[in-house]
């Protein structure tokens, strides 16, 4: 909850303050750029460290494990990053970025100060060192925050890099806290293994798979809106993608807790307890994003008209856009636990198609109807991708609706306890 809280403080309020001081230009350039970092060091991490985490608990083969993740931590970064430095003129024309092409740049310096802690970050996951988690997390959120807010009030904000240079410097210092806090869990040894190089391969192409097709699912929007409308457009547009970063912040909550508890149930064969917190947290996420959606279409006008008001009027985009979010917890938790019983395969599949419908109903949509497009486009695709995922979930485990509803007594019976206890 803790690192949750500040995720939020750190990606809705800064952002939104950026927002409000920003030049709408220099948003847009610094929002293409993070988001373009952020895919990249999600699917390198992804195809990494996956099966590190999966077969972790698997006793015995820690170092095996952890060699070839770093193998291919390593190798994966120097070939994508090669390939993206190749490619980034021909990006930039895409993207409307000729006369800013050079903030490209700041992708792979990003990456390479935060990937010591993008490994401590999975370290801290597969051994469930939540608190060091948060540690690492809030020395990046913290030091970030203080740098800009120190640049505003000396120079004033104008340029992306503004932005961007800061962010560097706080990656490579949160990344030096991660791994001091990761040291006594790290295995000091590197023994490659053949069989289990090619085991982890096997199951981070799917997760790699996965990772490509839901950041196409998630960002192509972003990257449409950057080709076909103009940089206010974009600028717009990502203030509406704001709100739903707490979706994105939910998403990270559940990969960092589901997953690894997901595939710790499943291999010590507690088939019962897996279906219960699957059941439990659909439940529980059902009422929070619920709440959450219900307060941002109260709000809505509010935020754009009173404190974003460079942005005035875009209430009404964003009372459609965060419907969404009713969706998101089905899918995302659906997700984790097909990941943590072994199923990547059916992800992949389940994602592949939602995907092409998304990319397909973008690009028609947006050239016609701008923003509006993107926003209906959004909706469709990921109440589609809920009603497949679930079904997938339900297939494997069997759970049962009437199961997820009983799930309202367990509140009750857990402050109950507690008070007795104490």
């Amino acid at each position: 909850m803790a690192s949750n809280a500040v995720k939020a403080l750190y990606g809705f309020g800064l952002v939104m303050w950026l927002l409000a001081v920003f030049p709408k230009a220099a948003f847009a350039n610094y929002l293409i750029v993070q988001t373009t970092y952020l895919i990249l060091a999600q699917l390198i991490s992804g195809f990494s460290f996956a099966a590190f985490i999966k077969f972790y608990y698997e006793k015995g083969r820690e170092v095996e494990f952890q060699s070839s993740a770093l193998l291919i931590f390593g190798i994966t970064a120097i070939v994508v990053f090669t390939l993206f430095i190749m490619s980034a003129p021909t990006l930039a024309m895409l993207l409307n970025m000729q006369a800013d092409a050079g903030l490209l740049k700041f992708v792979p310096a990003l990456f390479i100060a935060s990937a010591p802690k993008l490994f401590s970050n999975e370290v801290f996951k597969a051994r469930h060192a939540i608190k060091a988690y948060f540690m690492a997390e809030v020395t990046f959120f913290i030091s970030h925050s203080v740098m800009i807010v120190m640049i505003y009030f000396y120079s004033g904000l104008q340029r992306a890099q503004d932005v961007l240079y800061p962010m560097v410097a706080a990656y490579f210092l949160s990344s030096l806290v991660g791994i001091w806090l990761a040291r006594k869990n790290l295995v000091y040894r590197f023994k490659l293994s053949t069989k289990n190089l090619l085991e982890a391969l096997r199951f981070n192409r799917f997760v790699l798979a996965i990772g490509v097709s839901n950041n196409i699912f998630e960002h192509v929007d972003t990257y449409v809106v950057a080709g076909f409308l103009d940089k206010p457009a974009l600028a717009t547009f990502g203030a509406l993608k704001l709100f739903t970063r707490i979706f994105t912040m939910f998403r990270q909550v559940v990969g960092t807790l589901g997953f690894p508890a997901f595939a710790r149930l499943h291999s010590e064969g507690r088939q019962r307890d897996l279906i219960s917190l699957y059941e439990k947290g659909i439940y529980y996420a059902t009422i929070l994003l619920g709440f959450i959606v219900l307060a941002v279409l109260l709000l809505a006008d509010f935020f754009f008209d009173f404190i974003l008001t460079k942005y005035a009027g875009s209430g009404f985009y964003l009372r459609i856009f965060i419907i969404l979010g009713l969706f998101v917890g089905w899918q995302t938790i659906g997700d984790n636990l097909l990941y943590g019983i072994g199923k990547p395969r059916t992800v992949f599949y389940n994602r592949i198609v939602a995907s092409v419908w998304n990319v397909l109903l973008n690009i028609i949509l947006i050239s016609q109807y701008g923003i509006t497009g993107a926003i209906v486009t959004a909706n469709f695709t990921m109440f589609l991708l809920m009603l497949s995922t679930t079904y997938f979930v339900r297939k494997n485990i069997g759970f049962t609706f009437a199961g997820i509803w009983n799930k309202r007594r367990d509140l009750y019976f857990f402050i109950h306890d507690y008070l007795k206890k104490n």
